[in-house]
């Protein structure tokens, strides 16, 4: 793993790490969308498929993005399993939380919530949704890069 590290800038390492997260948490999020629709058709619900349905994925797409750079954040400093899956428990019910409070642009967690239409998405600024959603991706993986840079195994070479 260090030989790995040695020849790659932290950006790069960073960087793979989120793409690679993303592109799981994305295929997640699509398969959980099919089991959605396909256990309306099994059960027989009546009514059509939500014309809201593609704007909450695409939103909560976006949000899980935030997240992801939040735990990529806490994975390289706290080199633990267990720790930053507890992290994510908490910030989890924490986002439910601020959503439920009315300030669901305080935490990545939150705005996944939001976007999954946890209460009406309709009452959230998209433009700021989005804003925030990006100043927490690139804050943490700002973060990231910078912590690896100066903490971890000599990967700046």
């Amino acid at each position: 793993m260090n030989l790995l590290m040695t020849h790659q800038s932290p950006f790069r390492i960073v960087l793979s790490k989120y793409v690679v997260t993303c592109f799981i948490t994305t295929l997640s999020l699509i398969w959980i969308m099919a089991l959605y629709v396909i256990s309306g058709l099994i059960a027989h619900v009546d009514g059509s498929i939500p014309p809201e349905l593609p704007g909450w994925i695409l939103l909560g797409t976006i949000g899980i993005y935030s997240i992801c750079a939040f735990q990529i954040f806490i994975s390289l400093i706290i080199r633990n399993f267990v720790v930053p899956v507890i992290i994510g428990f908490i910030g989890g019910l924490s986002g439910v939380g601020f959503v439920a409070k009315g300030i669901p642009y305080f935490s990545p967690y939150s705005l996944f919530g939001l976007a999954m239409n946890q209460r009406q998405l309709g009452n959230a600024n998209i433009t700021l949704f989005i804003l925030v959603s990006l100043i927490f991706i690139v804050g943490f993986l700002s973060l990231s890069t910078i912590y690896l840079y100066r903490a971890d195994v000599r990967s700046h070479e």
